[in-house]
């Protein structure tokens, strides 16, 4: 993880957070914080502008208005300085499938300008994940599902962020890695990483993470604390449905 200092300010935070597409309101007036070492889930239908949040908060593109903070400074696609904070898991960031592994998190280690010792420090770390040594070797284009979706991760945390977004990273997988990586967030959030996570399967918001945010028409309409709440899914179920679909 990131060595930089603590903050007391939250590890991410939105002020009326707007995205606007021509005349079309992705996000509207959005304002929400989260906490180091906790797992926060976002959910909303399709469209519902979970996709177009993370991006703000990875700095991929600007808020129309409102402002983005990530441990109290201004997130923006110009504040390259802050890229090493963020780690983003997305389909959207496709791999070179002629590629081995060990090729993809090297490269990605150089594209994070990480010197060349710690290069070595930090593969040799990945490799330490009995995940991901089995392999190392292999081309992208061999792997599973499931496998390409670990090495996602990996990559994702090769520059050590202190935050983490996940844009539905389970989707598609089979129940037994599901579960998997489901233990493998616990352990980062345990390490004090501040996880983000988009997801459509109510089970998943309900047993893993500690607080939930249900977008719908990009506003902000719901937040519960499934675990201090004593909400089981068929009750997360209940009340989101109650919420996404027309009366």
């Amino acid at each position: 993880m990131n060595t930089a200092a603590p903050s007391s300010a939250p590890a991410i935070e939105l002020r009326d957070v707007s995205r606007i597409y021509g005349s079309h309101p992705a996000i509207s007036e959005v304002s929400l914080s989260m906490e180091e070492a906790r797992i926060t889930g976002l959910l909303g239908p399709n469209g519902a502008g979970k996709t177009t949040l993370l991006r703000m908060i990875a700095g991929l593109i600007d808020p129309s208005s409102g402002t983005v903070l990530i441990h109290g400074r201004r997130q923006s696609i110009l504040n390259r300085a802050l890229r090493h904070e963020v780690g983003l898991v997305s389909l959207d960031c496709p791999f070179y499938d002629e590629l081995t592994v060990r090729e993809v998190l090297t490269l990605q280690a150089i594209l994070m300008g990480l010197p060349a010792d710690v290069r070595v420090a930090r593969l040799a770390d990945a490799g330490g994940n009995e995940a991901i040594a089995g392999m190392l070797d292999r081309r992208m284009d061999e792997l599973s599902t499931g496998m390409t979706q670990r090495v996602r991760i990996a990559r994702a945390m090769l520059h050590q962020p202190r935050v983490l977004l996940l844009d539905e990273p389970t989707s598609g997988l089979d129940p037994e890695v599901r579960r998997s990586i489901w233990q493998d967030l616990r352990a980062l959030a345990k390490r004090g990483v501040c996880i983000l996570m988009t997801t459509h399967n109510l089970q998943e918001a309900a047993d893993l993470c500690t607080t939930i945010h249900v977008l719908h028409r990009g506003r902000l309409v719901r937040s519960h604390e499934p675990n201090s709440e004593g909400m089981s899914t068929a009750q997360l179920e209940s009340t989101y449905f109650s919420i996404v679909e027309p009366a």
